[in-house]
């Protein structure tokens, strides 16, 4: 009998490198891929991981049909602070995907383009009742949000989540579930050096793995009834990594498995979301 393995759908991160998208062709696993996501242009707009920036347009025309080349679809991700002005750029090159983190923005795209699909960005920094506003007052603003990080350890919350919004979440990520400091990682200022994206103190605590979101592929299976897809990181990381973490990931063996220990493990997030800001730890 087959091992039953996820049907979601993976986010994949453009990390620079030509080879990537056709190991993923090479190793069959383009079906597993709902389409691959780089930043906007700077100077349209900031994104997070400013080291990874498209940085003229002639250079995001040259990614967006080089991904199209290789079967797959362009996302592009709008993270802060957009200039709406620029829009006309993305759809005259036919894209459809964006990664949005801002309401005014995402209505501008919808109201241009209906058939958009749009992601509400990680760094939206949506608390859970956050999602019951969007429920009941924008549910169509947004196809999915994509969960922060406390939800990777809150099963709980992940199951009490409104069920007519559609949920994505970061499987491989090594972030700390509670941080304090994530805005200064994602978005930091012009006098830190935008390489700089660990504080000291959380890769300290980073070395014990329950501190992070991570979720381990043996236990995806805790959260393949409540998600819709997974998005996978790193922009920043070797193609060999982001293939082998696309491969373990879709390949993992999501049968229900009875396992309290596992259960406990990740809802130690429960009603202990900590707003940006505060101390750490």
């Amino acid at each position: 009998m087959n091992t039953p393995t996820t049907q979601k759908l993976f986010e994949i991160p453009w990390n620079g490198d030509e080879n990537l998208l056709s190991e993923i062709n090479r190793s069959k696993l383009a079906c597993k891929v709902k389409f691959v996501y780089f930043p906007c242009v700077k100077g349209h707009g900031i994104t997070a991981r400013a080291q990874a920036q498209t940085e003229t347009e002639d250079d995001f025309i040259r990614i967006a049909e080089y991904i199209r080349s290789k079967g797959f679809e362009p996302c592009v991700l709008m993270q802060r602070d957009f200039d709406i002005n620029h829009l006309d750029f993305y759809f005259s090159r036919g894209i459809r995907y964006f990664t949005v983190a801002e309401d005014s923005v995402a209505m501008k795209i919808k109201n241009r383009m209906p058939n958009a699909y749009l992601t509400a960005s990680i760094t939206k920094n949506l608390m859970p009742e956050d999602y019951v506003w969007y429920s009941e007052n924008r549910a169509d603003l947004y196809d999915i949000f994509i969960l922060k990080f406390n939800f990777s350890r809150s099963l709980p919350d992940i199951r009490n989540l409104p069920k007519n919004l559609k949920y994505g979440i970061m499987p491989n990520s090594l972030c700390l579930w509670n941080c304090r400091v994530y805005l200064d990682h994602w978005f930091p200022s012009k006098t830190k050096d935008p390489n700089s994206m660990i504080h000291p103190h959380c890769g300290n605590l980073r070395e014990n793995l329950e501190n992070t979101m991570l979720i381990r592929p043996e236990d995806l299976y805790l959260f393949e009834p409540y998600v819709d897809s997974y998005k996978l990181i790193d922009r920043t990381e070797r193609t060999a990594l982001i293939l082998n973490n696309l491969e373990r990931y879709s390949e993992a063996d999501v049968t229900p498995v009875n396992e309290p220990d596992k259960e406990e493990y990740y809802s130690i997030a429960h009603n202990n979301f900590v707003p940006v800001g505060s101390p750490l730890f």
